[in-house]
């Protein structure tokens, strides 16, 4: 474990917890995307879209369809409810500035700032939460993301559903996209 000793340390340190715990999720979800769509059953639903609440639209589209992953669609809704619950804190956590004890009363006060697109216009975004509840939600996290993990992990080997080759040569291309 790092040195916690300063709150900014902590904060720092559970923020990239809660990052990498809810990247593993959007990783786990965009694979089984990736396989499911290949898949004769799932292929007619679409390509993978962007950005995340997209994809989580394909994934119900893909649960609720007739076809070998619809058994499993209770587990993975189980454990992914709660996760996307989150998805304002991800929002911020990922993209936000932050800043300890910005009002001088708790120097155990996280306060993320960013921009974002609100109703068609660009404005400021913020979250203010303290230490105690960052490593409360970052521990409340890992037991739905481990159980989705393991059922996505499950699925793969049950329907012997095979990683996408990807040529090595493209892997590291950029594709443009407007904003």
């Amino acid at each position: 474990m790092p040195d916690l000793s300063l709150p900014i340390q902590e904060a720092i340190f559970w923020r990239g917890l809660f990052i990498h715990r809810y990247s593993g999720v959007e990783h786990v979800v965009t694979e089984l995307l990736l396989r499911a769509t290949s898949y004769d059953d799932y292929s007619p639903l679409g390509d993978l879209p962007f950005p995340w609440p997209k994809r989580l639209k394909l994934l119900t589209r893909i649960l609720d369809a007739e076809g070998p992953i619809k058994p499993y669609g209770d587990q993975i809704r189980q454990a992914l409810i709660p996760i996307t619950s989150l998805e304002r804190h991800r929002h911020m956590m990922a993209h936000g500035m932050m800043s300890i004890n910005v009002r001088g009363d708790d120097p155990r006060s996280v306060y993320l700032k960013g921009h974002d697109w609100i109703s068609g216009h660009l404005g400021e975004v913020t979250l203010e939460i303290t230490i105690d509840d960052l490593i409360a939600m970052t521990q409340s996290m890992k037991p739905f993301a481990q159980s989705l993990i393991q059922c996505i992990s499950q699925i793969f080997n049950d329907l012997r559903l095979e990683p996408i080759n990807v040529d090595p040569r493209t892997l590291l291309e950029i594709k443009p996209r407007s904003i």
